[in-house]
């Protein structure tokens, strides 16, 4: 097949990707890849989405640190991690975090988590702490934010007990 034809079926499984959702241009790179494309054929179908606005790193990073803070209520850890595996670069992931932290703070997307956790159980054992304490590491919240935000309920639970 021609180089050219090779570029036009490229362009439409670059479409085809992107229709599913959206994506880093570097995931990008790697499915053509995988589908067989030669890397000049990839960067040809990259720079020409790229120019076309079909693909653009910094608005894609805003709008994937966005989901991930607000919709999965990850730490900033937890979505650095996330973001630099989708090949995105560190300066991008840095700008999209602070974006998103102006509206949406990390101790506060915390607090609405350990708030909605307490609701569905207000009990709070050892046994308890010690699970929520390693959940908030998994998804990627400090050990001084969460450790804090442990003592404040501690506080709570406490005035609850005084005020009985």
């Amino acid at each position: 097949m021609p180089e050219e034809d090779k570029g036009q079926e490229a362009l439409r499984d670059a479409y085809s990707i992107l229709a599913r959702r959206a994506r880093s241009e570097e995931e990008l790179k790697i499915k053509l890849a995988g589908r067989g494309y030669t890397p000049s054929v990839i960067a040809e179908t990259i720079n020409s989405l790229r120019s076309d606005r079909y693909i653009d790193d910094e608005i894609y990073a805003r709008q994937e640190a966005r989901r991930l803070a607000v919709s999965k209520r990850q730490g900033d850890r937890l979505i650095e991690a996330g973001l630099k595996k989708k090949g995105l670069a560190s300066s991008l992931i840095e700008a999209a975090l602070r974006e998103v932290r102006k509206e949406f703070a990390e101790k506060e997307s915390l607090s609405q988590f350990l708030a909605r956790e307490r609701e569905k159980n207000p009990r709070w054992d050892r046994a308890r702490k010690r699970r929520m304490i390693n959940r908030l590491l998994a998804k990627g919240y400090p050990p001084e934010l969460i450790y804090g935000a442990m003592f404040e309920i501690k506080e709570e639970l406490l005035d609850g007990k005084e005020g009985e």
